[in-house]
């Protein structure tokens, strides 16, 4: 199937690329960019419509794309897509936060029964403090 360049679209940290065969039917496969606003290679890259679906190489890829084109939309977009990995960075830290909720139980247990709190839960303490610190940094650049 021989497929050409129609357009480029963005959204969040996924390019769409949108092509045409010979008889205008629309096809269109997409990638992700980076936390360096870069674009992730792939080997191989699906297009699919509502019908069919099928993989093309990377070489094949680029041939049918202008790659100075997807950096330009990269670019033009460059604020959206960091907010973007700002957002899952959020999102992570807010998880791992959740995930340790556990050990500031653990450690009013030790206190209520007068024993000393282990050194590794004060440790993992701290961490769940550093983490609040990034977490209210990023809320804060966020909005």
């Amino acid at each position: 199937m021989i497929l050409t360049f129609n357009s480029i679209n963005f959204k969040a940290n996924n390019i769409f690329i949108v092509l045409l065969n010979k008889d205008d039917e629309l096809y269109y496969t997409s990638f992700k960019v980076d936390e360096d606003n870069k674009m992730i290679e792939k080997d191989e890259y699906t297009v699919t419509n509502n019908i069919d679906t099928f993989s093309i190489s990377s070489d094949e890829f680029k041939e049918l794309v202008q790659e100075e084109k997807i950096n330009e939309i990269i670019n033009e977009n460059i604020s959206e897509i960091e907010k973007f990995h700002k957002i899952n960075k959020l999102i992570e830290l807010k998880k791992e936060l959740s995930d340790t909720d556990y050990i500031v139980t653990k450690a009013q247990e030790f206190t209520i029964l007068g024993e000393e709190v282990p050194i590794d839960l004060l440790n993992k303490i701290e961490e769940r403090k550093n983490i609040r610190v990034q977490i209210n940094e990023l809320e804060t650049e966020i909005e």
